[in-house]
């Protein structure tokens, strides 16, 4: 009976440690914007989205609508603004966030070339976007932002 009962319970310990080791763990969906290196302040001032057949070129926070195949996706070109204090060291990041995914996330874009002046446009290209929970005929709207203001610029996906 002693060794059913140490044997019960070799089993169930190794399984509450894992249990208690996996609820202690902190998954993050994306980078906070303190986590960028020299971040800049950043202004969307456009996003060419192109979908399926279209490209539509979104300079406002009037909603466009996309077609976006479910299997590869779409892809965007933002235009940002970058704005930074410090400009001595000629190269700071820029953090954006969006809902592209189906849920909320940041990312830190690194080696923005930073003028002088402490102002400079620069591109950001990002392929095969795809929401993982789409489904034909689902249409979702998709916010993207920089810091400071995380909603700048939006626009609806059509999932076909």
């Amino acid at each position: 009976m002693k060794i059913k009962i140490n044997s019960l319970v070799l089993g169930i310990v190794p399984l509450c440690v894992v249990l208690v080791v996996a609820s202690l763990v902190s998954v993050s969906n994306g980078a906070s914007p303190s986590s960028c290196e020299n971040r800049a302040d950043g202004r969307i001032l456009s996003i060419k989205v192109s979908g399926d057949k279209k490209t539509v070129d979104i300079s406002s926070k009037r909603s466009s609508v996309i077609d976006g195949d479910i299997k590869k996706g779409y892809s965007i070109e933002l235009t940002v603004l970058a704005s930074s204090k410090d400009s001595s060291s000629g190269k700071g990041s820029i953090w954006l966030t969006t809902t592209a995914y189906g849920y909320s996330s940041g990312m830190c874009v690194d080696n923005v070339k930073i003028s002088p002046a402490g102002q400079t446009t620069t591109h950001v290209s990002i392929k095969g976007i795809v929401m993982g929970q789409a489904a034909p005929g689902l249409q979702q709207n998709v916010k993207w932002g920089s810091w400071p203001d995380t909603e700048q610029m939006s626009y609806i996906v059509r999932w076909r």
